[in-house]
């Protein structure tokens, strides 16, 4: 039987229907934002608000929510976070992706992780607000996950002319033993790794690789 594992810093989120119903987190609320914490940005530098890691026992928890300012519109960015099946050429860890649903506002995207030699599949309902430049995501219930509970968010937020604030959410609980380096990657070091590859995506016009 294969171990479950947890997601990274990744875009899903949610929870089997054994986990019960997952809320979504509402938007960070930038007009909140420190003004050390706007400086910061300005000099495109990475803003960590929070970031959590704890185990309990051999499972771990964590997340936390990281904001990078990209030098390009919302609109134009919301291209590039919207364009699933090229995330395995500069997401981290993204190996693959296949998109298997298309309802409306929803997309759901297979996902598949490659941590060290280590391979981690999962799916994803991911809820688009093209408005208001938001995306939140979930696992799908009905499908076969490696991880347990994943929940997330990209949030938009225009930001002068021809620049906007990338804010970027995650929740995860393993549920499952998970070695400290695993735990590692997935909770601490990769956090602030997606948001910073958007930024170089949308601000390379889409010619950034890993």
């Amino acid at each position: 039987m294969r171990a479950r594992l947890p997601l990274m810093l990744l875009w899903m989120a949610g929870g089997p229907a054994l986990l019960g119903a997952v809320e979504t987190p509402p938007p960070v609320a930038l007009p909140g934002l420190s003004a050390e914490a706007l400086a910061k940005l300005e000099k495109d530098e990475t803003v960590v608000l929070k970031s959590d890691a704890k185990r309990e026992g051999d499972q771990a928890k964590g997340g936390g929510t990281v904001l990078v300012m990209v030098k390009q519109p919302a609109e134009a960015v919301w291209r590039h976070l919207t364009d699933f099946e090229v995330y395995p050429e500069y997401m981290p860890r993204v190996a693959e992706t296949k998109t298997y649903l298309r309802d409306g506002n929803t997309v759901g995207v297979y996902f598949e992780l490659k941590i060290l030699w280590k391979r981690i599949t999962y799916h994803v309902l991911h809820t688009l607000n093209a408005e208001t430049h938001t995306i939140t995501w979930q696992l799908d219930p009905a499908k076969k996950n490696d991880i347990v509970e994943s929940i997330g968010q990209f949030v938009l937020t225009p930001h002068g002319e021809n620049r906007c604030i990338l804010s970027y959410n995650l929740t995860v609980d393993t549920g499952m033993h998970v070695p400290g380096f695993v735990e590692d990657f997935l909770l601490r070091k990769d956090l602030p790794n997606v948001p910073k590859a958007v930024k170089k995506q949308a601000e390379s016009g889409g010619e950034y690789k890993k």
